[in-house]
């Protein structure tokens, strides 16, 4: 009998294997039978399992964002897209709790010649959602959602608490109270490496694209800044945001004592400048704003970065942030401020010193004691 093993390990089969997912902490076992290895990798799985139905194939994979389980109809299209499926009947979708794990389960059956059945399950890993597809002939229903079922309960690996994800973000000098539906970003969730000055927040969604949030420290110490410098300034900011990108002129948004500058970018071309947050996202999402907030840290940079938002999210999300204090200025800032920035202030004020100056001249001219001495 050793021989047969043999023979059938070399022919790349397997009869009841085990496979880890190294990026998603997770360990599996199929159950018994002739499994042939497709695919291997830390974060996916492709193996197929000969049934005298017809061969059914199971595929694992897992995605770079982790998002709650919180209903099951919002993940029934990751498998009819994945597996390019034209035709289906309406899918169905339910939950259910498989040991501490929620699980998000989807039955399709496929038209064609001959039918074909899939059942798919959605879960929580850590960073990231495992989704698990069984498909195979409709006549062999039976044993996918046996094979499905096994796999499951052989699932190794901590599961992640639901929604255990926080609220806030900070850098230095901002505490940013993230919106309803926000959080941050987790440490093993995949993404482009940024600064060590910047924090990220994603919004997720089931079976779609996230919109990120990047908020980044500036180096940034641009004196007074206020509703007369702004025009002085912004050009100045949007350069230190953008470098040579071009973008729209600014507009101000006043955030209790600190003054912002909003650089809206519409849904307009995705091609140039990616920044961290926005290659972290599986499609390549699109700048709708950025605002620059001067403060005593220096300045913060928030870009929002998605399909379905726009600058008065993050202008009422920044409104909800707490800086550290008013932008410092120098006396050479408050100098060049009144002398460049508002002339006509400190102009007044010479000329009325020069007016008064000239009317006590007269009077003095004017008193007849004067000419007796």
């Amino acid at each position: 009998m050793t021989w047969f093993v043999t023979l059938v390990m070399s022919a790349g089969w397997a009869l009841s294997p085990t496979y880890t997912l190294d990026h998603l902490d997770v360990a599996m076992t199929l159950p018994d039978g002739a499994w042939r290895l497709r695919r291997w990798s830390g974060d996916a799985l492709n193996v197929d399992l000969a049934h005298p139905a017809g061969e059914i194939r199971l595929a694992a994979w897992g995605t770079p964002l982790q998002v709650p389980i919180i209903e099951g109809q919002s993940w029934t299209p990751v498998f009819a897209e994945r597996l390019e499926l034209a035709t289906t009947a309406t899918p169905t979708a339910r939950l259910d709790r498989i040991g501490d794990r929620l699980v998000a389960l989807t039955d399709l059956e496929l038209s064609g010649a001959p039918p074909r059945a899939l059942r798919g399950a959605t879960l929580e890993a850590r960073g990231s959602n495992l989704h698990i597809s069984v498909a195979g002939p409709a006549s062999a229903t039976a044993a996918i959602k046996s094979v499905l079922s096994g796999v499951l309960a052989s699932l190794d690996g901590q599961a992640p608490e639901p929604g255990a994800f926080g609220q806030t973000i900070e850098v230095p000098g901002v505490e940013l109270v993230l919106p309803a539906g926000w959080r941050p970003r987790l440490p093993e969730e995949r993404r482009a490496d940024h600064g060590e000055s910047c924090e990220q927040a994603v919004f997720p969604r089931a079976a779609a694209a996230p919109d990120w949030l990047e908020v980044c420290t500036l180096p940034l110490w641009l004196g007074i800044v206020d509703e007369h410098s702004f025009g002085r300034i912004e050009p100045l900011v949007r350069r230190a945001a953008f470098e040579d990108e071009p973008t729209p002129s600014g507009t101000a948004l006043r955030v209790g004592e600190h003054l912002g500058f909003v650089f809206e970018r519409g849904h307009e071309s995705e091609a140039s400048g990616a920044s961290a947050a926005r290659r972290a996202s599986d499609q390549i999402g699109q700048v709708a704003a950025v605002v620059v907030v001067p403060h005593a840290a220096g300045a913060t940079r928030f870009e929002l970065i998605g399909r379905d938002t726009d600058a008065d999210q993050l202008r009422s999300a920044i409104r909800s942030a707490t800086f550290d204090g008013p932008h410092p200025a120098s006396l050479s800032d408050h100098l060049g401020y009144w002398l460049w920035t508002r002339p006509t202030p400190a102009l007044t004020l010479l000329a009325g010193g020069f007016l008064a100056y000239g009317a006590f001249a007269m009077r003095r001219r004017s008193n007849p004691l004067d000419d007796l001495a």
